[in-house]
């Protein structure tokens, strides 16, 4: 069907030499980074690639040397190209795409090397719109123009917007006044606010292990990413990258990228292999701490930050500290209880022991049983009641196909539906309403009992 439908357009096509617009990897990442500011550019320009039916003489696009344009080869030289390679002058269309599928990350085809020629990159956004029929205005043309500058130097030269700090820089760059735009992890971070700024001691007053590695936007008294980079406690001076802040997931990538210039450990390794570590700071009790996602066990006494919970069990687990708190406050190990259903050690104050699993769970994922007077973990076969708005064992309740809720055993009665043999349930409250006695029979003991039927 591909097929037949390349020899389709290339029928419409072919004396024009016209076809699709196919870009790079790096030029079509840059628009997609773009389009994360909602870039009215860049939303054409990713729809008109994705739109088989927006053809032109011109495609390969591709980034240029220069910041404010980008280079294309004309389809005509394309099938020079082909021709060439004794292809012959058939299926142009579909000998384009197959070169483009096969070359648009590595651009190892000469399509993308020889015979190119040069174009504004407003120009070719304009010309793109009017083949898209897309209008954009002036202001929106310009908008696109920057934005695009802005990303292709720092995809071009990344180490030249990156910038390492240490002391009360730290506290700077981690202030939402200093970041570039509202957007990403990085204006989500719980420790942005003003309120944070003297949480920071542990960062500012351990410069020899701990510094802040920030990148700047094109406005360099802005920064669009940051992660805290740690001199771990080691014989070989090992440098950890903890957690990466952006305000756009692509730059993700370009901090990793410098990590592994610099032969730096990565957030995601260690988090995904279990990874242990540990850093010495100077053992002061700081007395407010920030949000720590990596490092988050801290002893005073001793000046060590690790992420190995073992290490609360084999030493005082009384002078350790877990500080991930988003007010700046620890708490201390002796104060929380370890939680196999969690996997990690949680608070006391925000825990309920769980009898189905025999377990401390927090209490967001606990449920009380009240006529138990008992808390299960949120994996039990439990059943909500809208007769009582209780909870309760699964054993423990009846549902009523008449009233449309579970009951609880004790608190409901069997009837039988419609002077049948099928049997139904009502709440002991509604039994003198909803059914009438049939049969009293007589027990063996001597009481008696009723046979109730549903009032229809």
């Amino acid at each position: 069907m591909i097929d037949r439908y390349d020899k389709f357009i290339e029928g419409i096509s072919f004396f024009k030499k016209e076809c699709m617009y196919y870009y790079s990897d790096r030029f079509h990442k840059i628009l997609l980074e773009m389009n994360q500011y909602r870039d009215v550019g860049a939303q054409i320009l990713i729809f008109a690639k994705q739109n088989s039916k927006i053809l032109d003489d011109i495609t390969l696009i591709d980034i240029d040397d220069k910041d404010d344009s980008v280079t294309f080869i004309q389809v005509n030289r394309l099938s020079r190209i082909k021709e060439s390679e004794n292809e012959g002058s058939s299926n142009l269309v579909g000998w384009i795409f197959n070169k483009w599928s096969k070359s648009y990350i590595d651009l190892d085809f000469d399509g993308w090397k020889v015979q190119r020629t040069s174009i504004g990159i407003g120009r070719f956004l304009t010309r793109v719109a009017e083949k898209s029929k897309n209008k954009i205005s002036d202001s929106e043309k310009e908008e696109f123009v920057n934005l695009y500058k802005s990303r292709f130097k720092i995809l071009k030269n990344s180490d030249d917007y990156f910038e390492i700090c240490q002391g009360d820089d730290i506290k700077k760059w981690y202030l939402e006044s200093n970041y570039s735009i509202n957007k990403g992890q990085l204006s989500s971070s719980c420790m942005r606010y003003e309120k944070c700024q003297d949480y920071f001691d542990i960062y500012t007053m351990n410069p020899d292990v701990c510094r802040l590695l920030i990148l700047y936007g094109e406005d360099r008294s802005k920064i669009i990413g940051r992660s805290i980079i740690w001199k771990l406690n080691s014989t070989d001076e090992k440098y950890y990258m903890d957690r990466i802040y952006t305000n756009l997931d692509s730059d993700i990538k370009v901090f990793e990228n410098y990590a592994n210039k610099n032969g730096w450990m990565l957030y995601n390794n260690i988090m995904s292999k279990g990874e242990k570590i540990e850093v010495k700071v100077n053992n002061i009790d700081y007395m407010k701490y920030p949000y720590m996602d990596t490092l988050y066990l801290y002893n005073p006494s001793i000046g060590i930050l690790s992420n190995d919970i073992a290490i609360c069990k084999t030493t005082n687990k009384e002078g350790w500290y877990r500080i991930q708190s988003v007010e700046g406050k620890y708490e201390s190990m002796s104060e929380l209880k370890w939680s196999n259903y969690h996997d990690r050690y949680i608070s006391i104050e925000d825990s309920v022991w769980c009898v189905d699993i025999d377990d401390w769970v927090g209490f967001n994922h606990a449920i009380y049983l009240e006529y138990k007077d008992e808390y299960v973990s949120d994996d039990c076969d439990v059943t909500y009641s809208d007769y009582d708005n209780l909870y309760y064992y699964d054993d423990d309740v009846v549902y009523s196909d008449c009233f449309r809720f579970f009951i609880y055993r004790p608190l409901a009665v069997k009837v039988f539906v419609n002077d049948s043999d099928h049997i139904d349930f009502i709440p002991v409250s509604e039994m003198d309403k909803y059914s009438r006695v049939v049969t009293t029979l007589a027990k063996e003991d001597g009481e008696k009992s009723e046979k109730r039927y549903l009032i229809s």
